[in-house]
């Protein structure tokens, strides 16, 4: 009797257990989706730059430029021309002009293109066939100078061009010589200056040739024979010149 009990009670079990595990592997298997991954970072987008520099300054040539190095060289003729006044009442006062030679030489250098600087030396030499004493004309001959150190500014509007001004201020000497017996004579120092306008042409790269009308003054003073003398001197001159700028 108690085997028959376990029998049943076994079976019973056996009953309950088969459906549920007949059911459990009847039902279809969940999948378990993955963890989304993280997104990754986009690419940076790629820029095309069109930004453009600034162009340089342009390239300057080296001739035909009025710029470094000065050197002007010049011959010419012109009038020339002094008159003298003393201070004692039994000398008399004389003045003389005629033609005269003259030659300048500046050199010097350029602080930028166009405009020169430095030291100028002018010289004139000329004579005169007639001479004036205290308002007389007298035939003599007379020989006369004016000689200029100082300072010059030349200065060429266009680097590239011809046309050119410029001025000298400086030192001056002034000598005038009456020959023939007649009394008169003149060696004095004082200041004296110039100023002149002229035109060069390019004949190398960096040499020029041209021509200048150039205007001399200078006042002067010396003690003679007891006498102070001023003198005051004055020429005009046409120049051949040679340039090198």
């Amino acid at each position: 009797m108690r085997s028959l009990v376990g029998v049943a009670v076994a079976l019973f079990f056996a009953g309950i257990a088969a459906p549920a595990q007949a059911q459990a592997e009847a039902a279809p298997e969940t999948a378990v989706a993955p963890a989304p991954a993280a997104a990754a970072a986009p690419a940076p987008a790629r820029r095309i730059s069109l930004f453009a520099p600034a162009p340089g300054p342009p390239a300057q040539r080296r001739y035909h430029v009025h710029d470094g190095f000065y050197l002007r060289m010049s011959l010419g003729v012109g009038v020339l021309s002094a008159s003298v006044d003393q201070d004692a009442a039994d000398l008399a006062d004389f003045s003389a002009g005629g033609g005269a030679l003259a030659l300048d030489v500046l050199v010097g250098g350029s602080p930028s293109p166009g405009l020169a600087v430095g030291g100028a030396l002018l010289l004139h030499r000329g004579s005169s066939g007639d001479v004036d004493i205290d308002g007389e004309q007298v035939s003599a001959t007379t020989q006369l100078g004016l000689g200029l150190l100082g300072a010059f500014v030349d200065g060429f509007p266009d680097p590239d061009g011809g046309f050119h001004f410029g001025g000298a201020l400086g030192l001056a000497g002034v000598s005038v010589d009456i020959g023939e017996g007649e009394p008169g004579e003149h060696n004095g120092g004082g200041l004296g200056g110039a100023a002149w306008v002229g035109w060069a042409v390019w004949v190398a790269p960096e040499w020029s040739m041209g021509a200048d009308l150039r205007f001399a003054g200078a006042i002067t003073r010396d003690e003679n024979g007891g006498a102070t003398q001023d003198a005051r001197s004055g020429s005009i001159t046409v120049l051949f010149s040679t340039l090198y700028h």
